[in-house]
């Protein structure tokens, strides 16, 4: 339910500020690429306090003379496999994201802008754990959805009338979604309780920088 109101919440957010840019004469469409460089050479998989968020996203910014909002989509992907003394484990996670950004571009004649606003972001996260021992498969399946809200300042400097690079310094609060577990012992689900969806409750705050590099047309 949290997922399907945030949408909601989101693509309200996206229409209204969008129409409020399509009545300024100065909109621009672009694509961007952002990259969180810490998360970019970590070796593990998704952590509920280190990587809650994929290490690169593309945007399609949409700029107006004092509006910008900012849809984005990543995809973050880990594989660990290690075999010892006839144990083999496997380690899978993803993260698929999807989010929206809303800022008030600060007025200024020089080619570098300031801007502010809020982002928001749903990331679908599911991982699995798989060890096989003496020929015995065993595994521990884990989804959930997890809800971003946070506030962003940033800088855009324009390179060229098409070209920029920027940053963007990000306070989020995440409020992590309940976890559906599936588990199964000898490649069947181990028992009545094979499956199930913990009651817990789990949130973070946390800061985070972004790069960014954008391309106009």
């Amino acid at each position: 339910m949290k997922a399907q109101a945030f949408f909601a919440i989101a693509c309200l957010s996206f229409v209204v500020l969008y129409t409020a840019a399509a009545q300024d004469s100065g909109v621009r469409v672009g694509i961007g690429v952002s990259i969180d460089p810490p998360r970019l050479f970590l070796s593990s998989g998704p952590s509920y306090y280190s990587n809650v968020v994929t290490p690169v996203n593309v945007s399609v910014p949409i700029s107006a003379t004092h509006f910008r909002v900012e849809p984005d989509f990543g995809l973050y992907s880990y594989t660990y496999e290690s075999t010892m003394s006839g144990t083999s484990d496997e380690n899978d996670a993803s993260i698929i994201h999807v989010g929206l950004g809303a800022f008030y571009l600060i007025p200024s004649e020089s080619p570098t802008r300031i801007y502010l606003g809020p982002r928001f972001g749903l990331n679908f996260v599911s991982t699995k754990s798989s060890t096989t021992y003496l020929s015995t498969p065993s595994s521990t399946e884990i989804s959930e959805t997890d809800i971003t809200v946070g506030i962003a300042v940033g800088g855009e400097h324009m390179l060229s009338t098409q070209f920029s690079v920027g940053g963007e310094a990000q306070l989020n609060y995440i409020s992590f979604g309940q976890p559906d577990v599936t588990e199964t012992s000898g490649g069947v689900p181990a028992g009545l309780n094979s499956s199930s969806s913990p009651d817990v409750t789990r949130h973070l705050f946390a800061t985070n920088v972004l790069f960014f590099f954008r391309w106009y047309f």
